[in-house]
């Protein structure tokens, strides 16, 4: 299956059970790759004939910022779901939600969520 991959979408967003997390959204990265047949626009050359990424972006950055979650899991769940909605050429989408400056004590890097839906 042919892929339209979305990388590194940056925000700040209000995420996560602390109470630190909650008086301040946190920095976090979406990463979405959308599976669909791309045969026709690639012989086309016509943005009807595939998913427009633009609107995917702008899911993901709406649902990103539109009420706080305490779970990545949750936050990725809405988007993958989303995305799947709004175009119906779409046969399956994976959302992975990083949180960059995890809330931990220990030096990890980040903490990240996949969450893959299949029409």
């Amino acid at each position: 299956m042919d892929r339209i991959e979305l990388r590194g979408l940056h925000l700040d967003a209000p995420v996560g059970v602390l109470e630190s997390e909650k008086e301040a959204p946190q920095p976090i990265r979406i990463d979405i790759d959308v599976s669909l047949d791309l045969t026709k626009p690639g012989m086309s050359d016509d943005l009807v004939d595939t998913v427009n990424y633009a609107a995917i972006v702008t899911l993901a950055q709406n649902t990103a910022l539109a009420v706080h979650h305490e779970l990545l899991e949750s936050l990725a769940q809405q988007i993958a779901s989303g995305t799947l909605e709004l175009d119906l050429r779409i046969v399956s989408v994976d959302v992975t939600v990083t949180k960059l400056h995890p809330p931990v004590p220990e030096d990890l890097a980040t903490v990240a969520v996949r969450r893959s839906l299949t029409r």
